[in-house]
């Protein structure tokens, strides 16, 4: 395969969208997991490739097995000139997923940058 789009049979181009997820992750350090809250004040996009634009969502859970739940101002659009987020995301766990879903959008993600900190016990 080459490039970033299907190229249908009239010749025009449809995105083909993708994404990738990371697993939930807790604070470090905890005596069980899941013990603490954590708080999510920012994150510096670290992209060492970006085509067009990549949306990045900070999803959060209170316990393992309930559903994500998106933070109240992701997703968040990011471009090659975008330098950081500002978020509150609060919760347990916390996953992040990077996605493009147009046309001509593509990325190569480099290190996560979380501005993290503890936010309170049960």
């Amino acid at each position: 395969e080459v490039g970033n789009n299907q190229i249908n049979t009239d010749g025009s181009s449809t995105a083909i969208s993708s994404f990738v997820q990371s697993y939930d992750f807790v604070l470090e350090g905890q005596v069980t997991e899941g013990d603490r809250f954590l708080s999510v004040r920012r994150f510096v996009p670290d992209f060492k490739a970006l085509q067009g634009t990549a949306k990045v969502t900070l999803a959060v859970k209170r316990f393992p097995a309930q559903e994500d739940t998106s933070t109240s101002l992701s997703p968040f659009s990011i471009t090659s000139a975008t330098t950081k987020k500002d978020t509150r995301a609060r919760g347990r766990y916390v996953n992040v997923k990077i996605e493009n879903t147009a046309a001509n959008e593509s990325w190569r993600y480099g290190t996560l940058s979380l501005d993290v900190k503890p936010d309170g016990a049960r």
